[in-house]
């Protein structure tokens, strides 16, 4: 048959096979030659109800079988008739649209935006540092710097100085202990503690008394 959808030994035409080309509304099954009829149900390249697809003829092997269920490892979409593409993965994502095509990733996450999918690829976040050894997989730290040696890097951890406060609340993130939580935006600065302002005064009455001691005694 080769290229051809049909060859039933004639060159009529409206017999279900004209010109190589399947009729509109009839199969024709893949003997030599072929054997067509006019299609009723599952096989007439409409979408009727209980059909998960119809390509338009009962052949199987192409996506959709004779019973017009999809086939494993083939997406159909709801045209009329059906087009069945390939999909190894079985994640229901066709080869040619999938960033991971043998290996399932319905999600077709890619953090690094080169065309494929983080469930594929070696280096995700394209640092140049291999997922396997990487303290931040999915965020881009060719440095892999981790100051508080947790084992995450600081690019993808809350408390990179690892002083117990968030890096959002941090007013030096990447400097421990010297954080301090970002002010209260009311103005209160509750927290803080602060020397007496009464001490200098004090400190002055003493020098005063001091000095008067030693001029009584000139």
């Amino acid at each position: 048959v080769g290229s051809e959808e049909c060859d039933d030994g004639n060159e009529e035409d409206g017999d279900g096979c004209s010109n190589g080309v399947v009729d509109v509304n009839w199969v024709c099954d893949s003997s030599e030659p072929s054997n067509c009829s006019v299609a009723q149900g599952c096989g007439d390249g409409n979408d009727d109800p209980g059909e998960d697809c119809d390509d338009g003829n009962l052949d199987p092997g192409d996506g959709c079988n004779a019973n017009c269920d999809v086939e494993n490892n083939w997406v159909c979409d709801d045209a009329e008739p059906s087009t069945c593409l390939v999909d190894d993965d079985g994640d229901g994502i066709a080869n040619i649209d999938d960033n991971c095509p043998d290996v399932a990733n319905t999600a077709q996450l890619d953090d690094d935006d080169d065309g494929v999918g983080n469930a594929c690829e070696p280096d995700a976040d394209g640092d140049a540092v291999p997922d396997e050894s990487d303290n931040c997989p999915d965020v881009a730290n060719p440095r892999q710097a981790d100051l508080d040696e947790d084992g995450l890097g600081d690019e993808c951890d809350d408390d990179a100085d690892g002083d117990g406060i968030p890096n959002d609340q941090d007013s030096n993130p990447l400097v421990p202990d010297l954080g301090s939580p970002t002010p209260d935006p009311t103005g209160c600065d509750c927290g803080q503690s602060s020397i007496p302002t009464s001490l200098p005064a004090a400190l002055l009455a003493l020098l005063g008394l001091a000095l008067m001691r030693r001029r009584r005694r000139v």
